[in-house]
């Protein structure tokens, strides 16, 4: 999950680095995005420390 949301993250400010011509910058389906992708990093960091333990 860390890594999924970890790398939405960085893929969402990516293409908005990349898409460089436009006006605007980050609009508001984009910092939704922004904040889900980095609420999933959270939950993973949060996973990690329990392992592989089974539920």
């Amino acid at each position: 999950m860390f890594v999924g949301g970890l790398g939405a993250f960085t893929a969402i400010i990516g293409i908005d680095i990349i898409d460089v011509g436009r006006e605007g910058g980050i609009g508001p389906a984009q910092q939704i995005a922004l904040g889900l992708a980095l609420g999933l990093a959270v939950v993973g960091v949060t996973l990690i420390p329990l392992g592989d333990a089974p539920a």
